[in-house]
């Protein structure tokens, strides 16, 4: 995944699937976090919980810093969490002019 430093107002879409059998894991009752190597932890909203669907937008000086990080959506429900496994996020900087 990429993004521009400095940029945001956008939303990343995020798909969480089951990797067993690649279907949709249904989000229901459940609150979910994006987090980044960078310090970033936030929560991310549900857009379609039976599709496995969410979305985290992204806030001034999420992403100030250009570089290669890891990151991670964390899945959690009362006591129990459950992590996906960790993806790479690139933050690309921004063209001169």
């Amino acid at each position: 995944m990429q993004v521009i430093k400095n940029d945001y107002g956008y939303a990343i879409e995020l798909e969480i699937t089951n990797s067993s059998d690649n279907t949709p894991f249904v989000l229901t009752g459940y609150t979910i976090t994006f987090t980044c190597s960078n310090g970033l932890s936030t929560n991310a909203t549900i857009t379609n919980a039976s599709a496995g669907k969410c979305s985290y937008t992204v806030k001034d000086g999420d992403f100030d810093t250009a570089g290669s990080y890891e990151a991670q959506i964390k899945v959690m429900s009362g006591t129990k969490q459950m992590s996906t496994v960790i993806f790479g996020l690139e933050v690309l900087d921004e063209l001169a002019g």
